[in-house]
């Protein structure tokens, strides 16, 4: 094979390369891994009314991050099933609270559109720790705390909001934690509509050995202790 042959399959491999990395960041998932994807709806999601011992129970939708994934896959979801409540979830592990107000095909958000189609009376947003990163926008973070609140305001059942702050984790990783907490707080202040801030940083929980994420008991105690501050304010 000629010098000239080899230059121009080089090329045409790198273009390919450019074209898939362009095409991925334009779908905004060139950073997503599609094993941490994940989503559930519960048998009963479609009833009017979820009953357990005569008492009618909200419908309860979780999204947000890796954190937000632990939490509905190893605790919610069987916690929620045994009480009575209809749960939903869809989380992403490595999503930023960007990623979640950012455009689809349909022109309306990505959290638009999940509660367009859920309609809960409850959601949960386990979001900010991947915003806390050392590349952080303090310009455009409110804004994208601001459109949360805009979309659960909006949506069909103007349900409840109940965001789970990032709980304290390694420094030198998430140098910007403080900003993160500080920016969802000031956002909750000024909302319309305020939502139910719990602070994880009083829960005891076991972490894996990354330091940033619980183990799979690890979850189930964190979202059981979550859900008892949601009684405790009466969400549920």
């Amino acid at each position: 094979m000629t010098n000239a042959w080899k230059w121009g399959l080089g090329l045409v491999a790198a273009v390919g390369v450019g074209y898939v990395l362009l095409r991925d960041r334009l779908e905004g998932d060139s950073d997503i891994d599609p094993a941490e994807r994940e989503s559930y709806t519960s048998p009963d999601w479609l009833m009017t009314k979820a009953s357990y011992g005569g008492a009618a129970r909200p419908s309860i939708f979780a999204f947000g991050d890796s954190l937000g994934l632990g939490m509905s896959k190893y605790g919610f979801q069987s916690q929620l099933a045994k009480l009575g409540y209809p749960f939903a979830y869809d989380a992403i592990g490595g999503t930023t609270i960007d990623y979640w107000v950012s455009p689809e095909k349909n022109g309306a958000s990505r959290i638009e559109n999940r509660l367009a189609s859920t309609q809960p009376d409850v959601v949960i947003a386990s979001l900010g720790t991947n915003n806390a990163g050392p590349v952080y926008d303090a310009k455009r973070l409110p804004d994208t705390i601001d459109a949360v609140y805009a979309a659960v305001d909006g949506s069909p059942r103007a349900p409840t909001l109940v965001w789970v702050l990032p709980p304290p984790l390694p420094q030198q990783r998430l140098p910007h934690q403080q900003q993160v907490r500080d920016a969802i707080i000031a956002a909750n202040a000024r909302a319309r509509r305020k939502a139910l801030l719990i602070d994880p940083s009083t829960m005891t929980f076991a972490r894996s050995s990354d330091e940033i994420h619980a183990t799979p008991q690890g979850y189930a105690d964190w979202s059981g202790q979550v859900f008892a501050r949601m009684k405790h304010a009466g969400v549920v």
